[in-house]
């Protein structure tokens, strides 16, 4: 269930990433508030580097089902560890990011998302999941 839950919250802020790709008004919910200081859509570079961080956490997401039993993509189990130690620590350093984010939205919020997602996929790459 480890590698289900850890999905679905990857997916979660894959959507939020999206919607912030196509225009929605919470640019100053995300990169830490510096690309957009009030309410409003990001401006067109950020908008497609959202597009791009959708992308990249539907992979993630895809990596961890596979790396967690529910999806079989042929990777060989040391492989799939090294994989979910990888997704691990990009997790820990983006807690640290959004830690240090100015809106609370982004500080507690997505920091706590984040700082969930490396735990479950810490737990995963012990083999716990």
């Amino acid at each position: 269930i480890t590698g289900l839950i850890a999905a679905g919250l990857l997916i979660g802020v894959a959507g939020f990433q999206v919607a912030l790709a196509a225009g929605a008004a919470w640019g100053h919910l995300a990169f830490g508030g510096r690309a957009v200081e009030a309410p409003g859509p990001l401006p067109p570079r950020m908008r497609r580097v959202s597009g791009a961080n959708a992308a990249a956490l539907v992979l993630m997401a895809v990596l961890t089902l596979d790396g967690s039993g529910w999806l079989s993509l042929g990777v060989p189990p040391a492989a799939q560890r090294v994989v979910l130690w990888a997704l691990c620590g990009f997790m820990a350093l983006n807690t640290v990011g959004n830690l240090a984010a100015r809106h609370p939205f982004e500080r507690f919020g997505m920091g706590a998302v984040s700082l969930t997602l490396a735990l479950l996929l810490g737990r995963l790459a012990l083999g716990l999941g």
